[in-house]
């Protein structure tokens, strides 16, 4: 999938995908957490983002639309400055950081000190070409002890439909990650939130999934 896919998605504001409260399942798991740095991948305008900062975390996003990334500082008044750093742009504002540009071109520095992974819109926003890339590109940037992931996943029978958001099965994150992190299912429940999209999914079966990883 080409980036100009996303980039047109959010100068057309064809953003279905952008949830107008935090995603329950965050509340649920994240709460309480002790204060620590949070990596936030394909973050858009995510209100998780604030919800996140309003817990005592500090936010890292990484996001590849400039319009995603100043729309989510004007939307909740939120003053930033504006950093050039080679290909990517950064936003920085209290407690909520987002580089703006390809996720695989954000400098290492973007990771540095993050000790957590909120992955609701990453995995399931790529085919899975760009999705093995992905992975092998967060387990290297995302080391040290004790590092943890909080990844949200639909899985739905591969070929009904095109993503995204696009099928990421158990086995897959298994796959991806089970090398590195101990692996925790911790629900699977029917996926309401495509419930809008019914030109799309309504017509087949499909399940959010939550994990927890803990790196070895």
């Amino acid at each position: 999938m080409k980036q100009d896919y996303w980039l047109n998605k959010w100068k057309t504001l064809d953003i279905r995908f952008n949830q107008s409260s935090p995603h329950p399942k965050l509340l649920q798991y994240f709460t309480p957490r002790p204060r620590t740095k949070v990596m936030v991948p394909l973050c858009g305008k995510s209100i998780d983002l604030l919800w996140l900062r309003s817990q005592g975390h500090e936010i890292v996003g990484i996001e590849l639309s400039q319009i995603a990334c100043e729309s989510f500082f004007f939307e909740h008044a939120l003053s930033f400055e504006k950093f050039n750093h080679g290909d990517c742009i950064l936003y920085q504002s209290d407690g909520i950081s987002i580089w703006c540009g390809d996720f695989f071109r954000v400098p290492p520095l973007a990771w540095k000190d993050c000790t957590f992974v909120y992955d609701r819109a990453g995995m399931v926003a790529l085919p899975e070409d760009l999705r093995i890339l992905y992975t092998q590109h967060l387990i290297r940037n995302f080391v040290g002890d004790n590092k943890q992931i909080l990844l949200i996943a639909v899985e739905y029978q591969q070929g009904k439909v095109a993503g995204p958001p696009f099928s990421v099965m158990e086995s897959e994150v298994k796959d991806r990650f089970q090398s590195n992190f101990m692996i925790t299912k911790l629900e699977t429940n029917s996926d309401n939130s495509l419930s809008d999209r019914a030109d799309k999914f309504g017509a087949i079966e499909v399940n959010e999934t939550v994990y927890w990883l803990v790196q070895k």
